[in-house]
């Protein structure tokens, strides 16, 4: 059905933003479900941003738990009279034991493994771990389609 005919309370519409860049991102860390303040150009990043969703209204502001997401989401809730609302299952996939490595460590740690994972069948490959704590795909993917389920019932 084309987006016009819906009617105006049959729709919803998500933005999603990533988190600014943070102290991790530069230095080229794994941050996972770990936490890495915003640097001053995530800061700015997300201002700019901002600035550019000024004129939208939304209905509600959702955020990782974590600073980097929860700072992100305030500096772009700017003069909205809008609680943000946290949720854990917002959270970047943990990578278990990997939370915090360098990505230079990551990938050397874990080549065999994806070498692995590319043989499997697809549906071996949306459940596989690299790790003891590693998030899946399937457990990712799930853990967001229920917030969204969440989300839309509760603006409907």
């Amino acid at each position: 059905m084309p987006h016009s005919s819906l009617s105006p309370l049959s729709r919803c519409c998500f933005y999603l933003v990533r988190h600014g860049e943070t102290e991790w991102n530069v230095a080229g860390r794994i941050q996972g479900q770990l936490d890495s303040q915003l640097t001053e150009r995530g800061i700015q990043e997300t201002r700019v941003l901002a600035e550019k969703l000024r004129d939208i209204i939304f209905d509600g502001i959702y955020s990782s738990d974590l600073s980097r997401a929860a700072n992100t989401a305030e500096i772009l809730r700017l003069e909205r009279k809008l609680a943000v609302v946290h949720h854990k299952a917002l959270r970047e996939r943990t990578f278990g034991i990997y939370d915090g490595y360098s990505g230079d460590a990551y990938t050397k740690e874990v080549e065999h493994l994806l070498q692995q994972y590319h043989l499997l069948p697809e549906e071996e490959r949306w459940r596989f771990k690299f790790a003891d704590g590693y998030e899946s795909d399937f457990e990712l993917v799930d853990s967001k389609r229920m917030l969204r389920s969440s989300a839309h019932s509760r603006w409907l």
